[in-house]
């Protein structure tokens, strides 16, 4: 009787801690969960708040801009109506010099302004800027423009929806500004910028994770610009309208906060902000899938589920486990001896694994240590094989373009010849430029091979020396022209933007750099034109810049471009711009590349320190 009722309090002891235990875990995970849920939220709030903000504040950059320029004289006098011509759409181009002249101002120093105009009262156009865009226009009256509406009914400076220009084509918003006249404050017209708003676009696309989508709404309730303007659109199934949407309409009456929303089936996150500038309201909305935003909190929801199921479930077992071993001492003395033996033989098996372990480790360590050995083996093979191939190629080279020269000298002196015969020579000369190209292809690469072996044994040296730099860049360039004459549909430049500068360096290897960079752009330059400039910066460093007008980088090898067979092709080993770094940053220099804003080619850049101490490799 005593030991049933002692076995009974331990199993109820045992249940007691085991609740209490649940309800700690489930209560502790459960706070957890909403203060990590709180943060998220936060967070992403914030996110948004900040995009607002940012936004908001260019757009009154701009505005400010356009507003301090529609109080200017020039722009206050009264508009001479007369001088509106049919054939220009408004003022002819060399008439309103003055308002032209603060307009081109504005654009140039705010290049998102695309166009700027002036709106006569009635909205008819005055003048736009720039004046072959006022020629290309097809309407004349913008009255029914919101912008022009905004000014007309507010009298303020007034931020319109987003439009498609008509000048330009592009994606624009209008900031308009009434102008009223300097002597008796009448309205005489309306001063307009249509501001590009690809940077705003940039600025999502750049900051933006791939789980979500972030869109500008403008006061309508359409799309301005989105991250993914692929995925927006199949959001909504095509339908870019959002005037209903709960963010949308509680961001426009200036709310900022979220929502959980159930949009295409799909239960989705939805922070918001409002955007002001000028009398104008937009909203910024994030949308992304609910599970994905709250998967950190969630999945503490769930491990906290798991710990109290397995809680349970051990509470029970000791419970039935102690039920059936206080049935008999005996048996409970020999489940204890038992149990004793087992933990006797995992130390054993534990030690026995340790052991075996150990072996594993060394034998690792061999391995290790003959991969060092074959990787060093394989790298002298490279040097020998290098060096052995180098051998008959320079003399193989020399004989062939020795060949090559002679034929064609021989082919210029053939007057009164057959055609047969001087087809034939033709096709001779010709297998034997072949024959010159692919053996200086061959001896370029035993050369790179050579120097990346240098490079990775650090058995590089350079031969260091006082340098006149100008000459060398200029005989640099000078001679790759001379060696690249056929290519006459890319011109080579160069231009000197400095007097003598002197350094110190190795003539040979920079020499080689520079090669390397005219070879790398003229092989990506079907035409046009490659520029070499010699400058310096404010540190004290000599800058070469190498500017071609080819294809430009692919953006997917442009994080490994001085890496090793990045931009491998027919024409190349892929290695002159690793060997390049290399070189340059043995000077003490830098080197790194840049597609060019146009679109077109790619600029290098890499820079030497003036007087600078004798380099290392690496």
């Amino acid at each position: 009787m005593f030991k049933k009722v002692g076995i009974t309090r331990i199993s109820l002891l045992i249940a007691a801690l085991a609740i209490v235990a649940i309800i700690i875990i489930t209560a502790f995970t459960e706070i957890q969960s909403r203060i990590i849920s709180a943060n998220i939220i936060e967070k992403k709030v914030s996110e948004v708040n900040v995009l607002a903000s940012r936004t908001s504040l260019r757009l009154t950059d701009a505005a400010t801009i356009l507003v301090i320029a529609s109080n200017l004289p020039q722009i206050t006098s009264t508009p001479n109506v007369s001088l509106v011509s049919e054939d220009s759409h408004g003022v002819p181009k060399n008439e309103e010099m003055g308002r032209r002249l603060i307009a081109r101002n504005i654009m140039q120093s705010y290049p998102n302004f695309e166009t700027v105009s002036f709106l006569l009262p009635n909205g008819d156009l005055y003048f736009l800027e720039p004046y072959e865009s006022q020629k290309n226009l097809t309407l004349k009256n913008f009255a029914f423009r919101d912008y022009y509406k905004g000014v007309i009914t507010t009298g303020k400076p007034y931020l319109s929806q987003a439009i498609r220009s008509n000048a330009t084509g592009h994606i624009v918003s209008a900031i308009a500004a009434p102008v009223h006249d300097a002597m008796n404050g009448s309205l005489s017209g309306i001063w307009i910028g249509a501001l590009n708003l690809k940077d705003i676009s940039q600025v999502l696309h750049d900051q933006v994770p791939s789980t979500e989508i972030v869109a500008y709404i403008d006061q309508r309730g359409q799309k301005i610009v989105s991250s993914d303007e692929r995925e927006f659109p199949a959001l909504f199934n095509g339908n870019e309208s959002l005037k209903s949407n709960l963010g949308f309409m509680n961001g426009i009456a200036g709310k900022s906060g979220y929502s959980i929303e159930t949009i295409n089936g799909i239960e989705m996150f939805v922070a918001y902000s409002p955007m002001h500038a000028l009398s104008t309201n937009w909203v910024v909305l994030s949308f992304e899938p609910y599970d994905k935003v709250f998967l950190s909190s969630n999945s503490l929801r769930l491990e906290g589920i798991a710990m109290s199921i397995v809680l349970a479930l051990a509470a029970t077992f000791i419970a039935l486990l102690l039920h059936k071993s206080f049935r008999s001492l005996n048996s409970l003395t020999a489940k204890l001896h038992k149990s004793n033996q087992e933990l006797i033989s995992k130390e054993n098996e534990l030690k026995t694994a340790k052991q075996s372990l150990e072996e594993k480790n060394k034998e690792l360590e061999e391995a290790n240590e003959q991969l060092i050995q074959r990787e060093r083996s394989q790298k002298d093979f490279i040097n020998v094989a290098a060096h052995e191939l180098r051998t008959p190629i320079v003399p193989i080279l020399n004989l062939a373009e020795l060949l090559h020269s002679k034929l064609k000298k021989q082919n210029a002196g053939l007057i009164g010849i057959e055609d047969g015969r001087k087809n034939e020579r033709g096709k001779i000369e010709e297998i034997v430029q072949v024959i010159v190209r692919n053996a200086y292809r061959l001896y370029q690469l035993t050369e790179d091979i050579l120097d990346v072996t240098k490079i990775e044994t650090q058995s590089l040296k350079l031969r260091i020396e006082h340098l006149d730099f100008n000459q060398i860049v200029s005989s640099a360039v000078s001679d790759f022209r001379k060696n690249n004459e056929a290519r006459n549909n890319v011109e080579i430049k160069f231009e000197n933007l400095v007097n003598e500068v002197s350094i110190r360096g190795d003539k040979g290897r920079l020499v080689q750099v520079i090669t390397n960079l005219l070879g790398n752009a003229l092989k990506f330059t079907k035409e046009g034109q490659i520029t070499v400039t010699l400058t310096r910066d404010n540190n004290n460093q000599v800058v070469i810049i190498v500017k071609d007008s080819g294809t430009g980088i692919d953006p997917e090898i442009y994080p490994r471009l001085f890496s090793k067979f990045a931009t491998k092709s027919e024409e190349g080993t892929g290695l002159g711009l690793y060997i390049s770094k290399k070189i340059v940053e043995a000077h003490g220099g830098k080197i790194w590349a840049q597609n060019n804003p146009d679109g077109k080619g790619t600029t290098f850049y890499f820079t030497l320190p003036i007087q600078s101490p004798e380099p290392k490799i690496n």
